[in-house]
């Protein structure tokens, strides 16, 4: 058994500029889902990520928001750190009703830097939600983001 973290009380209204990463405690609003902590150690830094179990016979909606700010629209690559215990679609990045772009999770790809993904912003702020639908039995978390401008 293990103790139950720290609540963590933190309300993010201020939107983040992209190209840069975004951290989960970054996170403005947060659906059938958990923000975990974990204290700094000797061995390791202090983690805020997102995370849920998912016991294979529900799929309930899971989702969480983030604001951002772009400065120059086009395209950008997005690298994260997250773990799955299933391969194919981790999650879809939504914004206005409209899918922007799909994320797959490949245990044998390190998509800290793969660069494999690829997501179109527009010039000024906007909400984007991240959508996770897990189909069968799942853990999963999820660390940060990164985009950053693609060269033309």
């Amino acid at each position: 058994t293990s103790l139950p973290s720290a609540p963590i009380s933190r309300v993010n209204t201020a939107p983040i500029t992209l190209p840069a990463s975004i951290q989960m405690q970054d996170v403005y609003s947060l659906h059938n889902m958990h923000l975990s902590y974990r204290p700094a150690s000797e061995q390791r830094s202090e983690l805020f990520y997102l995370s849920k179990f998912h016991p294979g016979y529900t799929q309930p909606n899971v989702s969480a928001s983030f604001k951002i700010r772009v400065d120059k629209a086009g395209w950008y690559t997005v690298n994260y750190r997250g773990r799955s215990m299933l391969d194919g679609t981790f999650f879809k990045i939504w914004s206005n009703n409209m899918v922007l772009a799909e994320i797959v999770y490949n245990q044998d790809i390190d998509d800290k830097t793969s660069s494999r993904h690829k997501i179109f912003l527009n010039k000024g702020e906007h909400e984007i939600q991240l959508d996770f639908t897990r189909e069968g039995f799942d853990y999963w978390n999820l660390v940060w983001l990164k985009f950053s401008e693609m060269n033309d």
